[in-house]
């Protein structure tokens, strides 16, 4: 057995040294042990359901760097709801307070080095908390891991808890990871399906051509070159257009 003070109400308690998660049994408090000490144990609850998350991830794929086809065309093979978690660090550093959040888990997915914890919808994790059947991904990584790196005095260490959507989708034979943080309607990814550029180019450089030649025409016949300008202007918009609905 190993003894730690709640962070809460200062009161000593007793745990196993194989235990990560402790309650206090003076105010009920969860706690997280580490090799650290302990640390309150928070969660950030879903402020959305499955349908919400699929609308703002089709959303996402109308986006104008996305390829033309990826909004009508990407099949979602999986959505699974779960929660991830992070390690978050208060810190008093030059008189001023600063939150670091970390990763507490090993993790390839886009976005969980850039979670942030927005102020006020942070939840005490305690015996009123329903999570439902949404899993709750155990943490992998100490943090010790981060705290020898820290400048600074601790003014409080907590393990906290995103709720995260992962979606997997397919497109023209590929498959792409999307994630969608349910709290704050963030999408992280790190690879999608780009919209074709070159015919871009091939516009861009087509219009640059076509005006080095008429300011040459403009300086030797002004009328030939007026006209040509006047040629040149509608014809590349409009290949600009049928390039920004077929690409």
């Amino acid at each position: 057995m190993a003894e730690a003070k709640c962070q809460k109400c200062g009161a000593p308690f007793d745990f196993d040294s194989a235990t990560k998660f402790a309650k206090c049994k003076y105010c009920d408090s969860q706690m997280y042990i580490d090799r650290s000490g302990s640390g309150f144990f928070y969660m950030l609850p879903f402020q959305m359901d499955d349908r919400t998350a699929e609308a703002i991830f089709r959303r996402w794929t109308a986006g104008s760097n996305m390829a033309k086809e990826l909004e009508t065309n990407a099949r979602i093979v999986s959505m699974r709801p779960f929660y991830f978690p992070v390690y978050m660090f208060k810190r008093k550093y030059q008189g001023r307070e600063t939150e670091f959040v970390m990763p507490a888990r090993s993790t390839t997915l886009p976005g969980m080095h850039a979670l942030k914890i927005p102020a006020g919808d942070i939840k005490v994790f305690d015996q009123k908390v329903d999570i439902g059947n949404v899993p709750l991904e155990q943490p992998d990584i100490s943090m010790m891991a981060y705290l020898g790196n820290m400048a600074g005095e601790p003014v409080e260490q907590a393990l906290v808890y995103f709720p995260i959507f992962h979606i997997r989708y397919e497109f023209e034979g590929a498959q792409f990871d999307v994630v969608v943080n349910g709290s704050s309607q963030e999408i992280y990814a790190t690879y999608f399906p780009p919209r074709k550029a070159l015919s871009y180019i091939a516009i861009g450089l087509g219009g640059f051509a076509a005006c080095t030649f008429i300011s040459f025409c403009i300086v030797f016949n002004p009328v030939m070159g007026l006209i040509g300008l006047l040629l040149t202007i509608p014809a590349i918009f409009m290949g600009g257009l049928w390039v920004a609905s077929h690409k």
